[in-house]
């Protein structure tokens, strides 16, 4: 919270160094009306403040922009935090994180361990998302039962998640190896 004051105050600081400083008029001077003006007594630039109108249009046109983008920072960090709240949370309870930290106590091999939550997590993923996509087109095209394609849609989530799962793992390991070679980590 201590850095989002910061970053507003230097926000705040920077555009209003944006506007100008300095008086535009000399204020201990009389105002000049707009028929002074018109009557040619004096010339259109040495016309008063009052009758100038410069309520800085572009300063608060910055203003709104950095209050804009702060707000957006803001939820985009809040949606990013719930987000991974909710997978840790949905991890939690689906016991994939108690698994796969038990199957680390017995080997011993933290590889094994994130190979068996990325397992978990893309099996289970694959399950629910296609068991409600098969059951969201059933509603629509009346293909069969609901249970059958629940039941479809599960076993294919299955079978999709597995391979996913693993695809992954293999491609996770690749990565890794070839950063170890490229940093000289081995």
């Amino acid at each position: 919270m201590k850095h989002i004051i910061y970053i507003t105050a230097f926000f705040f600081f920077f555009l209003t160094n944006l506007a100008p400083v300095r008086q535009t008029i000399d204020l201990t001077k009389q105002f000049v009306t707009l028929q002074q003006v018109n009557a040619g007594t004096e010339t259109a630039g040495q016309v008063g403040y009052a009758e100038s109108n410069d309520l800085a249009p572009g300063m608060f046109f910055f203003l709104l922009l950095a209050l804009g983008l702060i707000i957006i920072f803001i939820l985009a960090c809040l949606i990013l935090m719930v987000l991974g709240m909710f997978i840790i949370f949905g991890l939690v309870t689906a016991g994939i994180l108690a698994a796969s930290t038990i199957t680390e106590l017995n080997t011993r091999s933290i590889a094994k361990d994130f190979k068996k939550s990325i397992l978990l997590a893309s099996v289970i993923g694959g399950i629910l998302f296609f068991g409600t996509l098969f059951w969201w087109y059933n509603k629509i095209v009346h293909w069969c039962t609901i249970q059958t394609a629940i039941i479809t849609g599960m076993i294919y989530g299955l079978l999709t998640g597995l391979v996913l799962g693993l695809l992954g793992c293999y491609i996770l390991k690749r990565l890794t190896n070839y950063f170890k070679r490229k940093l000289n980590l081995r």
